[in-house]
């Protein structure tokens, strides 16, 4: 199955494992890039790749 071009609140913290409201926060913050229709949140895959690039910390590296 490929992934969708964009990722509602719910599927995005689920796929995160984290809870919704973890991802309101980074909504809300600007933190992480989003597009609202609406009441609806919608994160491009775009917008996921740039905030878990931007966040990733790999073996021995200093967090940002």
């Amino acid at each position: 199955m490929s992934e969708p071009y964009a990722y509602s609140v719910p599927q995005l913290a689920r796929i995160w494992g984290v809870s919704e409201r973890t991802v309101y926060t980074l909504v809300s913050t600007g933190k992480l890039g989003h597009l609202r229709i609406g009441n609806s949140i919608r994160i491009k895959q775009s917008d996921r790749d740039a905030y878990e690039t931007g966040v990733w910390q790999g073996p021995g590296e200093m967090p940002r």
